[in-house]
């Protein structure tokens, strides 16, 4: 399987999930895409097959690149800068190749959900928003592991500074937003071989299924 492009598809899905279990309002309302690279194609595409109705604008340093990725979702809007686009957001989907942070809290309304999933060189967000952040991740290891495997943002939290498993909110064992809409929630997707290996099976049950693909001999 081309893993590049499985891996991008299942980093949108766990940044997308993770906006529709923490987000305050249903069906995610206005959302702001940063970044114009692979992983910021992937996210858009994937909103134009579940949330469709959505409204979306994206920004990025190349206005050409912006356009063509907004380009995967009907209607999306380009703006001028990564402020003006987040300004307004119900939910951010952070997805550069950052080395200093893209995001800034004062730029951010209440009750906005921020999704990061970029920032392998360095952070996305800046440190006041991890700050006022209920933080969410995949996995422990996003806040305990130093980077690259650890989250640049989740380095040397406060002794005891909680830290969420999504998969906690998901199964219900954890309320999530708990009714709070005017709180700031943060997933912050570093990823995990484990989750490739779910996404690889998957996609190879359901080429079976379906008959898709062909039987090589390696």
């Amino acid at each position: 399987m081309d893993a590049e492009a499985l891996t991008g598809v299942r980093t949108a899905a766990s940044a997308t999930q993770s906006a529709l279990a923490l987000a305050a309002r249903p069906g995610l309302g206005r959302v702001a895409v940063v970044g114009t690279g692979a992983q910021a194609r992937a996210q858009l595409a994937l909103l134009a097959a579940v949330r469709p109705q959505a409204e979306v604008v994206v920004a990025g340093r190349d206005p050409v690149r912006a356009g063509e990725a907004a380009a995967l979702f009907p209607g999306a809007r380009v703006v001028a800068g990564v402020e003006d686009a987040v300004r307004t957001a119900d939910v951010v989907f952070c997805c550069t190749g950052a080395t200093a942070p893209v995001v800034r809290r004062e730029w951010l309304s209440p009750g906005v959900h921020v999704s990061s999933v970029g920032g392998s060189h360095g952070p996305e967000l800046d440190p006041a928003t991890v700050r006022d952040a209920a933080l969410f991740t995949e996995w422990a290891g996003a806040s305990a592991s130093p980077p690259p495997a650890g989250a640049h943002e989740l380095q040397g939290l406060p002794p005891g500074r909680p830290v969420t498993l999504l998969g906690a909110v998901l199964t219900g064992e954890h309320p999530g937003r708990d009714g709070d809409t005017g709180a700031l929630t943060v997933f912050k997707s570093t990823g995990h071989a484990a989750l490739d290996v779910a996404a690889v099976r998957v996609a190879y049950d359901v080429a079976l299924a379906r008959g898709l693909g062909a039987r090589v001999d390696l």
